[in-house]
């Protein structure tokens, strides 16, 4: 019940949120709900100028305060991750969803010669085969990292300097891992019926998750198969 006036009003989105907030309303004499218009939304001009201030201000210091960026030397290593493609295994019933996951060390025939993913942000992979993509982050900031992973159907898993990242769960999972500059062994795993995984970064200094660019991700050319290492199941 409200009375004339200006009523205080806010929305919020938070982070690997929804991408809209959507705000409606009914007010007297309307039988459904509809968009607020724009003529009944208003702001203090003031409050909001200062609001920018704090914040730009507030930003300022804490890159200030950030650890320099290190130049990392890639070598003979080329952009973009290793991918490889596998057949569904006998393990992989389709009576039981979640029997599609299975320890990626046990995929190891590939159906052709490795390509390059550009892409995990989202990376879109062949939903009747298994998929891994695999090679080096390159991190030129020493630092909390937060990613942020998901795969469809739940069906996929991701594992960063041997430890696993991601386990498959439905939704997204996020995690914050401690990094040092260099070439972080990462691998992307898309199992039979999922179709895409992503992976979304928020390195140090950074004010939101963001896609993992191609300069950021290097793969080793020599090397044909995915090192057990790379596992922690």
């Amino acid at each position: 019940e409200l009375q004339p006036g200006l009523v205080p009003i806010a929305s919020i989105g938070y982070i690997a949120g929804r991408d809209t907030v959507d705000v409606q309303w009914a007010p007297p004499g309307q039988a459904s709900m509809s968009e607020i218009p724009t003529d009944r939304l208003f702001y203090p001009v003031d409050l909001r100028k200062q609001r920018i201030e704090e914040i730009d201000s507030a930003e300022a210091k804490r890159r200030a305060n950030l650890p320099p960026t290190v130049k990392v030397d890639v070598g003979n290593y080329q952009a973009g991750l290793a991918g490889l493609q596998f057949g569904q295994l006998a393990s992989q019933s389709q009576s039981d969803d979640r029997s599609f996951i299975v320890p990626p060390g046990e995929l190891t025939t590939p159906l052709g010669p490795l390509t390059v993913v550009t892409e995990i942000s989202p990376w879109k992979t062949n939903r009747d085969l298994n998929s891994i993509a695999f090679g080096y982050l390159r991190v030129e900031r020493e630092g909390e990292h937060r990613f942020y992973g998901y795969s469809a159907f739940g069906r996929g898993k991701i594992y960063l300097a041997g430890q696993t990242l991601y386990n498959g769960a439905d939704g997204e999972e996020i995690h914050r891992v401690r990094l040092k500059p260099g070439l972080v062994p990462i691998a992307v795993v898309s199992f039979i019926a999922s179709g895409e995984s992503m992976l979304l970064w928020q390195r140090p200094g950074d004010v939101e998750p963001a896609a993992i660019p191609l300069k950021s991700l290097w793969h080793d050319p020599d090397m044909p198969m995915p090192p057990a290492t790379l596992w922690t199941d």
